[in-house]
């Protein structure tokens, strides 16, 4: 049971809550994933994201637990809360991040990469990668979180297929050139992502502005704007505290 509910964010993919547990207090995300989007195994879907948040890497958000809601026809999936919020909260408000916090910032993604692609049998591409799944403690750590889009691999030289269906309007601007494309991928499209975000992180600038159009029939237009732009930084949103400071 849970109280307290605030909506953090609103997609076409997920609904994500900070609630309460009323019997232990801590507070908790809440990501709610509509059946629709889980795959054709839901059970499925609810065992991988679940096995990835309870590892044992520090570098991986920890798993709380999770379940069906059948009346709404639903994934739930709670894991833990870290209380500054997410890369993307910092870049709202900041624009830059410091130069110093970014090399640990980095350094943690890359060990929370390393462990999926390299450690964790069977191996594991992240696939969403992006600043709002990048988050951060006022304590200065850096967890990598919501596997909803991550796709298991038997082996290092694994591929994967996909339509990039799911990929909400927040995270497009992510992808690796072959994601968009909708054709094979492996690890490198996760270091592609990471690469994008930390050079926004960097300069605060967006490294690729882009339109993308999709239908239920898959991808449809493809517009890209190489010109830099300033990242949003006049939208009103609230405004967190930077991490580690």
């Amino acid at each position: 049971m849970e109280k307290d509910a605030i909506l953090v964010s609103l997609s076409g993919s997920a609904e994500v809550w900070r609630v309460r547990d009323k019997q232990t207090g801590e507070l908790l995300v809440k990501k709610v994933v509509p059946v629709s989007l889980c795959g054709d195994q839901v059970e499925s879907f609810i065992d991988t994201v679940s096995s990835v948040h309870s590892s044992d890497s520090p570098y991986i958000s920890r798993f709380i637990r999770s379940e069906f809601n059948e009346a709404e026809d639903c994934a739930i999936i709670y894991t833990e809360y870290l209380d500054a919020g997410s890369l993307e909260d910092v870049m709202r408000s900041r624009r830059k991040i410091p130069e110093e916090a970014l090399k640990e910032l980095s350094y943690q993604v890359v060990c929370a990469l390393c462990y999926l692609h390299r450690e964790r049998s069977p191996h594991l591409i992240h696939r969403n990668l992006k600043p709002t799944n990048v988050l951060l403690s006022r304590d200065g750590t850096v967890k990598l979180g919501d596997f909803g889009h991550a796709k298991e691999l038997n082996d290092a030289a694994g591929v994967g297929h996909s339509f990039l269906g799911g990929a909400d309007e927040s995270g497009r601007c992510y992808l690796s050139p072959e994601r968009v494309m909708a054709v094979g991928h492996s690890f490198n499209t996760d270091v592609w992502s990471l690469g994008v975000v930390l050079y926004e992180a960097a300069t605060g600038f967006s490294f690729l502005p882009c339109l993308l159009t999709f239908s239920k029939d898959g991808f449809q237009e493809r517009t890209l704007m190489w010109e830099g732009l300033p990242l949003v930084a006049n939208r009103e949103r609230v405004r967190f505290q930077l991490w580690k400071e």
